[in-house]
């Protein structure tokens, strides 16, 4: 036997068998490029405070006031707006996230319900609502945006009482592509007239 394959075994796959070859694996090489290397943080003027300075130091309470002031979000805040927080809103401001509230769940309640909820109500209509699959944390996180986003435009715009609030500011009911089974049951069939 003169060639290639002098002194190795031929291997023949067997009918209805399989067939294995041995031999030895080279090094694996990954070839991934790593991205660009990006910080994310706050720019500080270089003239403020030295190197190494962590900055003026505050009180739980002066820093609350100043993120207040600021209009900076608590990242810890409650899913559901509390009654203290829908109170700092301009009375139509308060009238347009009821009317919201109401709208949300109206599918699920029917005629029942009347044409204002606070949050914590329509919180317990999802909530009963919900099944093992529901993404409820994402359901009630509709309506802690539905307030941020009037609450955030009513500081934005200076708004009193008095100042009109249409349902268009708050934009579609439910995020792109995320419409609970139980609307878009109700949406395709429409209840029986009673």
């Amino acid at each position: 036997m003169k060639g290639k394959g002098r002194g190795k075994k031929r291997v023949v796959p067997q009918p209805g068998g399989e067939s294995f070859q041995i031999g030895e694996g080279g090094p694996l090489t990954y070839y991934m490029q790593m991205p660009p290397a990006k910080s994310c943080g706050r720019l500080i003027p270089a003239g403020e405070w030295q190197i190494g300075e962590a900055g003026p130091s505050m009180t739980p309470e002066e820093f609350k006031a100043y993120c207040e002031r600021e209009g900076i979000l608590d990242p810890d805040r409650p899913l559901i707006p509390t009654a203290e927080e829908i109170a700092k809103l301009p009375r139509s401001a308060r009238i347009a996230f009821t009317s919201r509230c109401a709208d949300r769940i109206a599918p699920l309640a029917g005629s029942a319900i009347p044409g204002e909820l606070d949050p914590q109500s329509t919180a317990s209509f999802l909530l009963a609502a919900a099944t093992v699959n529901t993404p409820l944390r994402r359901l009630l996180r509709c309506i802690r945006h539905d307030f941020d986003k009037v609450f955030y435009l009513a500081r934005k715009n200076k708004w009193t009482d008095d100042t009109p609030v249409t349902q268009e500011v708050f934009g579609p009911m439910w995020p792109k592509h995320f419409v609970p089974a139980w609307a878009r049951e109700i949406k395709s069939n429409p209840a029986d007239p009673v």
